[in-house]
């Protein structure tokens, strides 16, 4: 019933719905429709989540017992908080369609991940942390170079 409510109230709230945090447990799926902005100060993913719409996350993205993350092809995973996120996953690579890090203190990586349209960075850096971000034949990298958003590695070292 829990699952039923949650999408009805996804449906009918029409753009902009600001939740604490968005749990996703138990196989449970959900759909973020077209013209949903959905805002999330914590993601934890343990079933479906499809979005078509736009999931802006102020904390972590964390994906756990081969749970599913689908992103339309214009939909956007925002991360927009005030200290460094982290994408969180048991799979890899983590597919994500359009992801935008709007964060100047960046965001950093535990898996790989494939960007199949747009890594976008506006105000802040992707930190790969060791991990590799494939932008196949399709994806493409925005970095604001003037101001020094760049993807980074910040575990690589210098070595003779």
């Amino acid at each position: 019933m829990k699952k039923i409510l949650f999408f009805l109230f996804i449906l009918l709230a029409g753009k902009g719905i600001a939740q604490t945090s968005l749990i996703n447990s138990r196989g449970a799926k959900i759909i973020i429709t077209s013209d949903i902005d959905l805002k999330a100060d914590h993601v934890r993913n343990d079933g479906a989540i499809t979005n078509n719409g736009n999931l802006h996350i102020k904390g972590n993205f964390n994906q756990t017992n081969n749970a599913s993350y689908t992103g339309g092809a214009s939909s956007w995973l925002r991360f927009g908080g005030t200290s460094t996120q982290t994408i969180n996953s048991d799979v890899s690579p983590l597919v994500i369609a359009r992801l935008k890090v709007e964060n100047t203190a960046g965001v950093q990586l535990t898996q790989n991940l494939s960007i199949s349209k747009d890594l976008n960075l506006t105000t802040g850096d992707l930190d790969l942390n060791g991990k590799n971000v494939d932008l196949g034949a399709t994806g493409i990298l925005t970095e604001d170079r003037s101001n020094n958003h760049l993807v980074k590695d910040l575990t690589a070292t210098n070595e003779a």
